[in-house]
């Protein structure tokens, strides 16, 4: 009996892992690695209840999509959410990439938080300048 599903479940999984490295690079890309996640939770799910259903056990590759399904979600949603909420991303100070714009932003954003919790604004421009 072929094990199919969790084979396509395990390779999407692994594919969905690299959505965070794609994020700030490859933004369409990274979409499209999130959705992998989902389709590797729904194939890890699927083979793994005919896994038990046939063999009263779940197959280690069954577990293995279940489990690089759901670190891909959690790095794609750690990584994407960041980028996506931040719309200074695709106008970078060098004007060739969105970098210089995400570092911008997270450092507007720090120096937002350090004066909502009172704190001096030098210790982020310290930090942000080391």
């Amino acid at each position: 009996m072929g094990n199919g599903l969790a084979i396509a479940g395990l390779i999407c999984g692994i594919a969905s892992c690299l959505s965070g490295v794609t994020a700030v690079f490859l933004p369409s890309v990274t979409v499209v690695l999130f959705l992998a996640s989902i389709a590797a939770i729904i194939l890890g799910g699927v083979a793994m209840s005919k896994s038990k259903k046939l063999f009263g056990a779940a197959s280690g590759i069954s577990i293995g999509a279940l489990v690089t399904g759901i670190i891909g979600l959690c790095v794609g949603l750690l990584f994407s959410l960041p980028v996506a909420a931040c719309s200074c991303v695709c106008t970078g100070a060098c004007g060739n990439c969105g970098l210089c714009g995400l570092y911008n932003c997270v450092k507007d954003a720090a120096a937002d938080f350090a004066n909502d919790i009172d704190v001096d604004s030098n210790i982020i421009d310290q930090f942000f300048n080391m």
